[in-house]
């Protein structure tokens, strides 16, 4: 076949590459699978010991949760830089409440956190400076910001 001829195959083959990616973080998606049942032994647990879920118990557990579903929702976003900027929220959060509670549920939580910060890290690798990464940046601190005010108010 030859090249010019409409509909004529000459052997050549584009790749367009879209700029959303299709791919799963599966370091992200771990995280929030772990997270969702490190809360849901945290709600177990609390309700075994005859504890009452007070307001810090229900603030915890809702952060808990809501971490998991960023963790989740970056794992499963296709557009880079929103998966950078929810990363990066998941890995502050995550990572912040594992610390304070390492002597109980924080572990499983700790993990989850260095999951996501190692998607984070390897999604914001680029030669060229971006405004997604000190966004990014930017949401992990608040996150941790909002467990501080929380953990204070409740």
């Amino acid at each position: 076949m030859s090249i010019g001829k409409p509909g004529a195959y000459d052997g050549i083959v584009a790749v367009v590459q879209s700029p959303r990616s299709r791919t799963i973080s599966t370091l992200s998606l771990i995280a929030a699978l772990i997270a969702f049942a490190d809360d849901a032994l945290y709600i177990l647990l609390i309700r075994s010991q005859g504890n009452s879920l007070d307001a810090r118990v229900m603030f915890v557990a809702f952060f808990i949760a809501t971490e998991a579903a960023v963790a989740l929702g970056a794992a499963l976003v296709g557009r880079r830089a929103v998966r950078v900027v929810l990363l990066g929220a998941a890995s502050g959060g995550l990572l912040a409440l594992g610390l304070l509670g390492l002597f109980s549920i924080g572990l499983p939580l700790v993990v989850a956190g260095l999951l996501t910060t190692l998607a984070w890290t390897r999604s914001t690798r680029s030669s060229h400076p971006s405004p997604v990464k000190p966004l990014s940046l930017a949401v992990a601190v608040v996150a941790v910001g909002v467990l501080a005010v929380g953990i204070a108010l409740t």
